[in-house]
This record gives C-alpha cells, sequence and structure tokens, in this order.
C-alpha cells in the first residue's frame, strides 16, 4: 500500500473546506435573493417628492445673530416602501443646518435631513442642498437719555415749567454689531398737555442714528423710564374758578335747569399779595333772569377785584360766556270733553255711551295754564259704518303748537249704537255724505279743568 504525502493530505482538505465554505455562501444569498424578490413584489418601493419642510437652525453661539435669516423649506425626493407613504408626511423628516464652530461671516452652510420615524426611506435628492448663512457678533452698549418736551407752548398762562428728568438717566442697548454701533442718543418725548401740575409718566426709549432717524432691531434696558417735568405757578398770578351771578327769578310757571360757563376756570394775575388773598372762585357781574322764558345765552364781565386782570392775549378774555337753561315747570290736566263723531251717513241716527270723556294731558306748566278746553276735542269716525253696535277708540285733537301731549283717555273705548232713520236711502245722498263728513257733539256735560303741576318750582331757584 502506497501512503500519501501528508502535504498533499492538507491541500485536499483545504480545496474541500473551500467548497463546503462556497456552497454555503451561494445559498445564503440565493435566499436572500429569494426573501428580496418576494418582499420587493409583496410591498414595492415608491419614489415621489415631499415640499414644504422647515429648515431648522443648530448650534449657534448664544452671541451671534443671523442677519439674514428668513424661513427656509427644503424639498426633498425620496424612495420608500408602498407601506411607508401612509405614515410619511412633511413633519416626519427633520432639516437641519448646523453653526456650530462658525463665527461673524457669510457661509455657505448644508443642508441636512433624516428621516427619524423610518429607516426604510432613501433620499435620492433635495432642493436646496446649503443656504446662505450672515452672522454677526452681539454688542451692547451704554446711551444717555435726552428727553425733550414736545409741546411746551402748551403750558398754561401764569405757569412756568422745569427741565425734564428721566430716571434712570442712560439705557443699555444690545444687538447686532452693525445696527448697535449706528446709534447715537437715546431720546423719550414728554407731552404737557396744558397741565398745571407736575407731569410724570413712563415713557419708552427711542433709539436713534445720527441722522436723527429711529433705529429697530435692538434690545433696550430697562424698556421704560419715568420721566418728570415741574409745574410751578409763578408770584401774582393763580387760576380761579368762574361762578354766573343772577338776579331775580323767571316767571312763575319757569325755572333755570343749568348754568354754564366758557371757559370754567380763568388765569388772573396782579400784585402778588391781591392774588394770594383772593378766593378760589370768581363771580360775573350780575345777569338779570326776570321774565326770561328761554335759553339765555351772553358774554358777561368778571367781578374782578381792583387791580386785578384776566391773563389773556385779546380783550374778549376779560368776559366769559355764559348759558342760562330756563325749562318750563311740567304739569298734568284732565279736562272732560263731549264725544263728537263724524263720518255719519245720510239717513242714521247715533247714540254714544258715555257721551263725554276725559283726556288727561300733560305739558309746559304755562301751556297748560293758557289752554282753553274748547280747544279739546274728543271724536269719533263713522265713516262707512251703517246699523249696529260698535266698540271705537276716540281721537283726541288738541292745538298743533300747544307743546302738550295726550297722556289717556277715559274710556279707551266708546259704544256707538247706530240706526237708520228711514228705509230708503237714496245713493246721491250716501255719496254727499261720504264726501262731506259732518261733525256733531252730543249733549255738553260738566268740563272740568285743573292743572296740577308734577315739578316743584323750587327746584330752579
Amino acid at each position: 500500500m502506497t501512503e500519501r504525502p501528508s502535504g498533499q493530505d492538507q491541500t485536499t482538505k483545504r480545496a474541500s473546506l473551500y467548497d463546503s465554505v462556497g456552497s454555503v455562501v451561494l445559498a445564503l444569498f440565493l435566499a436572500v435573493l429569494v426573501w428580496v424578490v418576494a418582499s420587493y413584489e409583496a410591498d414595492p418601493p415608491k419614489t415621489d417628492v415631499f415640499s414644504g419642510i422647515p429648515v431648522e437652525i443648530r448650534g449657534k453661539a448664544p452671541t451671534l445673530r443671523i442677519m439674514n435669516q428668513t424661513t427656509w423649506w427644503l424639498e426633498v425626493e425620496i424612495r420608500a416602501p408602498d407601506s411607508s407613504w401612509q405614515e410619511l408626511a412633511a413633519v416626519s423628516f427633520e432639516a437641519y443646518v448646523d453653526l456650530a464652530g462658525l463665527g461673524e461671516g457669510s457661509s455657505m452652510v448644508p443642508v441636512r435631513v433624516t428621516c427619524p420615524g423610518d429607516p426604510a426611506v432613501t433620499f435620492l435628492g433635495q432642493n436646496p442642498t446649503e443656504v446662505s448663512i450672515t452672522l454677526e457678533q452681539i454688542i451692547s452698549r451704554t446711551l444717555r437719555i435726552a428727553p425733550t418736551v414736545v409741546d411746551s407752548e402748551s403750558i398754561p398762562l401764569g405757569f412756568v415749567a422745569g427741565s425734564p428728568t428721566v430716571s434712570p438717566s442712560s439705557v443699555v442697548i444690545s444687538g447686532p454689531r452693525s445696527v448697535a454701533e449706528r446709534a447715537e442718543k437715546a431720546t423719550v418725548e414728554i407731552s404737557l398737555g396744558g397741565a398745571r401740575e407736575n407731569v410724570e409718566a413712563m415713557l419708552v426709549p427711542t433709539i436713534k442714528d445720527a441722522a436723527d432717524a429711529t433705529i429697530t432691531g435692538l434690545a433696550v434696558t430697562p424698556p421704560q423710564v419715568r420721566a418728570r417735568i415741574q409745574i410751578e405757578r409763578q408770584l401774582g398770578y393763580r387760576d380761579v374758578t368762574v361762578r354766573a351771578a343772577t338776579v331775580n327769578s323767571p316767571p312763575s310757571g319757569y325755572w333755570v335747569s343749568s348754568i354754564t360757563v366758557e371757559p370754567p376756570t380763568v388765569t388772573v394775575y396782579g400784585r402778588p399779595q391781591v392774588i394770594e388773598a383772593m378766593p378760589g372762585l370768581l363771580d360775573t357781574n350780575p345777569i338779570d333772569i326776570e321774565g326770561v322764558v328761554e335759553t339765555l345765552v351772553k358774554r358777561v364781565p368778571l367781578a374782578l377785584p381792583e387791580g386785578v386782570s384776566v391773563y389773556s392775549e385779546d380783550i374778549s378774555g376779560q368776559t366769559v360766556n355764559v348759558r342760562i337753561e330756563i325749562t318750563p315747570l311740567l304739569g298734568g290736566q284732565t279736562i272732560r270733553r263731549p264725544v263728537e263723531y263724524q263720518g255719519l251717513r245720510t239717513g242714521y241716527q247715533v247714540a254714544v255711551s258715555p257721551e263725554a270723556a276725559d283726556v288727561i294731558l300733560s305739558g309746559p306748566l304755562p301751556k297748560l295754564q293758557e289752554l282753553d278746553p274748547e280747544d279739546v276735542r274728543v271724536v269719533l269716525d263713522l265713516l262707512g259704518l251703517r246699523e249696529g253696535t260698535f266698540k271705537l277708540e276716540p281721537t283726541v285733537l288738541i292745538p298743533e303748537d300747544s307743546m302738550l301731549e295726550v297722556e289717556t283717555i277715559q274710556p279707551e273705548a266708546i259704544e256707538v249704537t247706530i240706526e237708520l232713520l228711514s228705509t230708503e236711502e237714496t245713493p246721491e245722498a250716501t255719496r254727499e255724505a261720504e264726501a262731506t263728513p259732518t261733525v256733531e257733539a252730543t249733549s255738553t256735560p260738566s268740563e272740568t279743568a285743573t292743572p296740577t303741576p308734577t315739578q316743584d318750582p323750587e327746584r330752579g331757584k
């Protein structure tokens, strides 16, 4: 028996091992291929585009500001299994630019995008792939506040305004270097608004450049400051309230319902000792309202002490405009009047019940006192009515210029009975009756007219 060399045996064994491994790899590859083909057929991939994905900013240093920042939107083309598309939306993607390590200046920064919730998504393309970003260092500066008064001429005569002050006297601004370095001053505008006492307000400072143009985009600390202006009255000047002085009274039945003075306050000046001794109230010269029954408007001089004048730019300032409202007292009056009727057809007769009605009137008491009961009529309209009994609402007629109102009438309805006088009625007579309504009155009972004032005449005093 011939023996094989040992080296030949090892070579044979190695070849056999390689054949076995190759078979296994081939089998595994075929299995994977079969699985891929089966999966592809069961859940085939789909390619499409997603847009409207917001791009986030990450990694920016807090001491830097993006000067050209806008909202960037990303569009991506992806491939994913058909089953994944049912869950995908724009919010499924994360798009961002990483600014870590970037300093001042302009740079093109790549836009990165991922789909954390679905690893099966494959990105085929995107737009944009990068964006331009300009960064600037944020700096801080201190500016003194310059207060200004916008309406110094509005201060009343006899008063002086001190210099405006602000607290704190300066503010700290912070923002991008190119913006902050343009700032030259901080200002606040104070309005006096005709004040007669100290003015104090919380105001927002405005940052301006050398050309006095307003600068925005800066943080201001504190955001508000307290501004104050002291208002003082000059010696020999004083503000006093004006009162209209009246004498006598309106006629009976009228009262003074209101008095207004314009202006209600005036500034007077004179010798300091006289001004200081004056009361805070100044009367006008007496205004006689005897016999006045309507609104009275007139300019009236002031009853000024000797050596005292009204501080005014023209002579009209030495007088005030007074308006006195004279109003009639209101009252009520009940008048009993016979019931009249009109429009009765020819050949008919009528009976009314009751034959008189009470009319309650209201209005100015003088008008009620002047009213003649004969001027009040209670009328029923019978036009078009034939035989029968009816309930009719009467109409009250009063003079148009009486300034009176009908409050009510009692009774509210009058019973009317219409009967035929004869069995024959000619059309001509009927037409004549309809064309020319008659007005007749029932027998007149006793009339009552008692005016009753509803307002105390002493109210106007």
